[in-house]
C-alpha cells in the first residue's frame, strides 16, 4: 500500500464490491464462479462412464490402446507444455 501497488486491502468479496462500484452497478448483482463445480453424483457417473468407454476402447484397439490413450491425454492438457519425445513409465 505504501508503494502505491495496492489501493485497499481485502478479500475476493471486497474486490467484487469495488469492481461493481467502479462499473456503476446499482442494486443487487450476482456473482458466478467458474468452472462450475460438479456434484458428487455427476463425478461418479462421469468416472463410471469413462471407465466403461476406456475398457471398450482397449478391447477395440488392443496393443495400440496405450498410444491412443497417451495422445488423448496430451490433447486434453491445457496451457503451455514442455514434452519429451518419450514417456517415462515406472513400474
Amino acid at each position: 500500500k505504501e508503494n502505491g501497488l495496492v489501493d485497499i486491502l481485502g478479500g475476493l468479496q471486497d474486490a467484487i464490491e469495488v469492481a461493481a462500484q467502479s462499473a456503476d452497478i446499482v442494486g443487487d448483482y450476482k456473482t458466478r464462479y467458474y468452472p462450475v463445480k460438479k456434484t458428487a453424483i455427476e463425478e461418479l457417473i462421469e468416472e463410471i462412464s469413462g471407465t466403461t468407454s476406456a475398457k471398450m476402447m482397449q478391447a477395440k484397439l488392443g496393443e495400440f490402446y496405450p498410444y491412443v490413450d497417451l495422445l488423448e491425454k496430451v490433447n486434453n492438457m491445457k496451457g503451455i507444455q514442455a514434452r519429451m519425445p518419450f514417456e517415462v513409465e515406472i513400474k
